[in-house]
């Protein structure tokens, strides 16, 4: 008897190894369309970076995109890495040394726009895919973390971490940060630890790895204190001191991040906690709302996704009936909509689950949707936004893993029929959105990204850009249609191995229709059609309508000075006058028109006279 139950663990902690290295072999499977993916978006960015294109940055600084130094920032508008419009005292850092180096590794030592780097980053998700399966066994058991470790492989975030090489950086934050997670909970439960200190000391250096790869791990800073609520041995005031490693290696991050001047100034959508609390508390509630709502019950943060996600069943339609181009307002109606249903499935499911839980699921679910909930709050600096829910899709992972667990309990012991049935509806309705739909979104997302990447090549290498050289011109978009059009030009053509131009500026970016007037050899007019210039949400990622630009303010772009004609108190400008230093003629300028082609030469009208500039398109029909 005694061999049997010294067996019996044994052989379950091998069927558990097998079963995670199906998931992690299957997840590589699943994921393996992101090797085709190359750079993207931020990652050209750090691509110009890493060539010298820039300036001098050290490898551990790629994501210090922007600090507040307005004669930086004014060195990228000049060559138009940063719009003309920028507001001098832009801001937008992050403070990801860790991941930055194995990005500047990426770039700097693996082969140039191969699956490389794409590689690097699934063996991440392996690394994830075990510690997450660990700490999940840690704090409900096996069979439920069995369960959330398969919903947990197809989580529409994954897709973004291996597909996007600047946002492998929340992997690796939650790979290690789980690890010092594991490493705590451990060390908590063992009396007889042999060396405390070199167990304290393990989980210290986890949590400092894990800060140094992204503020993401501030998420799971409330998951550790409520596991110590919860589960903790001993006087609060000891649960409190065995929070020392985690909190001693965030204020460390805290301290650093506030010295070297990371955080957002400037952009709208981007609300820095620390510059602008009043603005960041007033968003507070919604936001956190929407990400809750998207991590256990799977309705979209995004309201742009949601619609997307949703439209086949009329409901988004509904909600956003009179208010399409009112995303205020469209944030509230989709935050009271997906706030109730998720409060109200929630509560029910917790009800019918409980009594069928034992007491390690019981609390451990606890410690995870709570913990989850709280992890939330820091990540309402930015929008809701899938790609930054990582670490909560855990706890959402769990909380679908015991609904599937209790049911089969339920059937089992022939419980009550009435509740046997009422739990599966939940399971299925939940194994819907984490395992059907998020699998179905997550390989979508990475065909979308693939198809965002071709379009937007297309669009900066067409034929008529292919057939120029570039070298020592000065390239202007009189209208980009979003922000990887507006600002990458100077990057991409660096990635596709085309000379690099001198400049590369969007003079506005949005989808609109516009007026270009000549006035004379150097100068241009460009006019709004409708509402005013920066108002478009990516425009003002780079200048807030509260610092709007006034009729007579001037803007020295290097080549060129903006000058602001006509503006609106409450909006933004709506006629802009752009004086260059050479006649427009000079061959060292190139003036380009966004078509469904790609890039086209722009004929600029005589002296005197107007010519409408077409919306601005991009190939394949994105946006």
């Amino acid at each position: 008897m005694t061999g049997a139950r010294q067996l019996r663990p044994t052989a379950l902690r091998r069927a558990e190894r097998w079963f995670w290295l199906a998931i992690a072999i299957a997840a590589v499977i699943f994921y393996l369309p992101a090797l085709s993916l190359g750079p993207l978006a931020d990652d050209l960015f750090q691509l110009a970076y890493v060539d010298g294109y820039f300036g001098p940055k050290s490898p551990f600084g790629l994501y210090f995109f922007a600090l507040e130094d307005p004669e930086a920032t004014a060195a990228l508008a000049h060559k138009g890495a940063l719009p003309w419009w920028t507001v001098p005292h832009f801001r937008f850092a992050h403070l990801r040394p860790l991941s930055s180096a194995l990005v500047w590794f990426d770039m700097a030592i693996l082969p140039r726009d191969s699956p490389w780097p794409h590689v690097h980053s699934l063996l991440w998700l392996v690394a994830l895919l075990a510690v997450v399966g660990r700490v999940l066994v840690q704090l409900v058991g096996r069979p439920l973390a069995l369960v959330a470790l398969v919903a947990f492989a197809v989580d529409e975030p994954l897709s973004w971490m291996v597909g996007w090489l600047a946002n492998r950086c929340a992997m690796i934050s939650a790979t290690f940060g789980f690890l010092a997670l594991s490493v705590h909970l451990r060390r908590r439960r063992r009396v007889d630890d042999p060396r405390p200190a070199a167990a304290l000391a393990v989980e210290s250096g986890l949590w400092l790895l894990a800060f140094a790869a992204g503020e993401y791990a501030i998420s799971l800073l409330p998951l550790v204190a409520a596991w110590e609520l919860v589960c903790g041995r001993g006087s609060l005031g000891r649960r409190a001191a065995a929070l020392g490693p985690a909190v001693a290696a965030a204020v460390a991050f805290a301290i650093a991040y506030v010295v070297i001047g990371c955080g957002v100034y400037g952009a709208t959508t981007y609300v820095d906690p620390m510059s602008d609390p009043g603005t960041f508390f007033g968003e507070l509630g919604n936001r956190v709302t929407r990400m809750a709502a998207e991590v256990f019950v799977g309705i979209c943060g995004e309201s742009e996704r949601l619609w997307l996600r949703y439209d086949w069943t009329g409901i988004p339609p509904w909600l956003f009936e009179g208010v399409e181009f009112d995303p205020p307002v469209r944030s509230v109606r989709h935050a009271w909509l997906a706030g109730s249903i998720t409060v109200v499935l929630s509560a029910i499911t917790w009800l019918l689950c409980r009594g069928s839980l034992r007491g390690t699921e019981r609390r451990g679910i606890i410690v995870l949707v709570w913990g989850s909930v709280v992890g939330l709050v820091p990540l309402a600096a930015i929008p809701p936004a899938t790609r930054a829910l990582l670490i909560p899709s855990v706890a959402g992972a769990a909380f679908f893993a015991m609904t599937v667990v209790v049911a089969a309990r339920l059937w089992r012991r022939h419980a009550p029929r009435w509740r046997a049935v009422a739990v599966t509806l939940v399971a299925l309705v939940l194994a819907f959105e984490h395992l059907v739909s998020d699998a179905i979104f997550a390989r979508m997302q990475l065909g979308a990204l693939a198809e965002v990447r071709d379009a937007h090549r297309d669009f900066f290498d067409s034929p008529e850009v292919h057939a120029r050289d570039l070298t020592g011109k000065h390239v202007f978009v009189l209208a980009a249609p979003d922000l990887v059009t507006g600002i990458y030009g100077y990057a991409t053509m660096d990635l596709v191995g085309r000379p690099v131009p001198e400049s590369w500026h969007a003079l506005v970016m949005d989808t609109r229709r516009h007026l270009v007037r000549r006035l004379d050899a150097r100068t241009i007019e460009l006019s709004a059609i409708g509402p005013a210039f920066h108002l478009d949400y990516q425009e003002a990622l780079f200048r807030a309508p509260r610092d709007a630009l006034q009729p007579g303010d001037r803007v020295d772009a290097g080549i060129f000075v903006a000058k602001i004609l006509r503006a609106t108190d409450s909006e933004g400008p709506q006629s802009v006058l752009f004086r260059f230093r050479v006649p427009l003629e000079d061959p060292s300028l190139l003036f380009l028109d966004a078509t469904p082609r790609g890039l086209e030469p722009f004929a600029l009208p005589p002296v005197g006279e107007t010519r409408v500039v077409n919306p601005p398109q991009i190939p394949r029909g994105l946006r």
